[in-house]
């Protein structure tokens, strides 16, 4: 029986998966059934600044390295996530009370040594992540205090230094909350009409506790290609809220995970990443209280790696691609 990725792969298709080191790292199962069922992977954390840039003056790149080489022993491409975003940052980073142009030189520093060290290996960045809050504002940072909203153009003229890799900017929501979506395609089309070098969008498609149709999805990937842009499919999941979820679970999965690659797939996305492997190494098992109130299968693996129905379903809509 044919795997998703070599179904993938007769129809010129990526379908990748975020990669938790330490699970890689300590479990061949979770190893192999990455490299004969994707042909991309995005490392989910160790490229981000806590992890890559420890110390001010410090970089820390073994662990991102190790599942670049992966990826290039098993013929994977990369997407780097991410450059720029408001989490998951350094205890160095806010401890000081920097002058805006130091932090605008750190940002550019972190940017030319990251981008530097994986020119060639590294396909496509999510430059800039989430940028925009859910009130359809520019998200508060430590970027936006001392950059204004200046920060995003120049992180992406930063990065086009470095490398040839496509650059993208990453974001949530963004097919649901028409607010939001409005805001950032005006964002990036104000961009663009300045040149900055943007190639791309990554819709993050974290469905869980809300399930857009197929027409909303397919609506949101024409307004931002009709700006020229490569759209993404990131950060997949599919989830349902306890005490509201279906009787019928796992049927209703099945059906909509079928929806929503149909709907990227006919409107030309080629790139679609899922945020987890197995049900068991989902964020949602452990990000505040997600667990408590989410359905705890949203992927297309269970927990010991069986494959699901939603699985199937997805390597079908491939295969039914003309």
């Amino acid at each position: 029986m044919s795997s998703l990725r070599e179904i993938a792969e007769s129809r010129s298709i990526s379908v990748g998966t975020c990669v938790n080191y330490s699970t890689w790292k300590d479990d061949g199962d979770y190893r192999n059934l990455i490299s004969e069922e994707f042909n991309m992977l995005t490392p989910e954390n160790c490229l981000k600044w806590s992890f890559i840039h420890p110390e001010k003056e410090e970089f820390d790149f073994e662990k991102a390295d190790e599942l670049v080489e992966f990826a290039r022993e098993n013929e994977m491409g990369v997407t780097g996530h991410t450059l720029v975003w408001h989490m998951q940052n350094p205890e160095w980073l806010g401890e000081e009370n920097f002058e805006s142009e130091e932090v605008e030189r750190i940002m550019k520093n972190h940017i030319m040594e990251v981008v530097s060290h994986y020119s060639g290996e590294v396909e496509a960045w999510d430059v800039v992540n989430e940028a925009v809050n859910d009130e359809a504002e520019l998200r508060e940072s430590i970027w936006l205090k001392a950059m204004g909203e200046e920060y995003i153009e120049k992180a992406f003229r930063e990065a086009s230094k470095h490398c040839d890799a496509k650059l993208f900017y990453n974001d949530y929501g963004l097919i649901y909350d028409t607010e939001k979506r409005e805001k950032v395609h005006q964002l990036l089309s104000d961009l663009l009409d300045k040149g900055v070098p943007i190639d791309g969008i990554g819709l993050q498609s974290h469905f869980i506790g809300v399930h857009p149709t197929s027409e909303e999805i397919s609506n949101t990937i024409e307004k931002f290609q009709d700006l020229g842009l490569e759209v993404r499919m990131t950060e997949l999941d599919v989830a349902y809220e306890k005490g509201k979820a279906p009787e019928k679970l796992e049927e209703k999965q099945t059906e909509y995970y079928r929806k929503i690659f149909q709907a990227y797939l006919e409107n030309g996305v080629k790139h679609l990443c899922l945020w987890g492997l197995r049900d068991s190494d989902s964020w949602i098992n452990t990000f505040q209280d997600y667990d408590e109130k989410y359905s705890d299968r949203p992927l297309l693996f269970g927990e010991n790696g069986d494959r699901k129905k939603s699985y199937e379903e997805v390597k079908d809509s491939i295969k039914e691609l003309n």
